[in-house]
């Protein structure tokens, strides 16, 4: 079941462009970084295919909290992206 409201085509949208910078950092970095920035994404993508396939997430409003869930999962994403950079940037 994935929503169709506005609120979710920006979320949508957001992670579009969040893992096309993180496809993108992936080919073009080193190795150890490669690591870590697939399991960034792979946590990522793991906890929203089990917040959006489960029917009972949004019974009774609950679509707002998927989209609250959904939000803080991207915003650690990009978090985590910015350090993984900051941190190999250093080296």
């Amino acid at each position: 079941m994935i929503p169709t409201d506005g609120e979710f085509y920006i979320l949508y949208v957001l992670y579009l462009l969040v893992y096309t910078w993180g496809i993108i950092g992936i080919l073009k970095n080193a190795f150890k970084l490669k690591r870590i920035l697939i399991f960034i994404f792979t946590i990522s993508l793991i906890l929203n295919l089990y917040l959006f396939c489960n029917p009972e997430n949004f019974k009774g409003g609950g679509s707002l909290t998927i989209l609250f869930y959904s939000t803080f999962i991207l915003i650690f994403n990009v978090l985590s992206i910015i350090t993984s950079y900051l941190f190999r940037k250093n080296q």
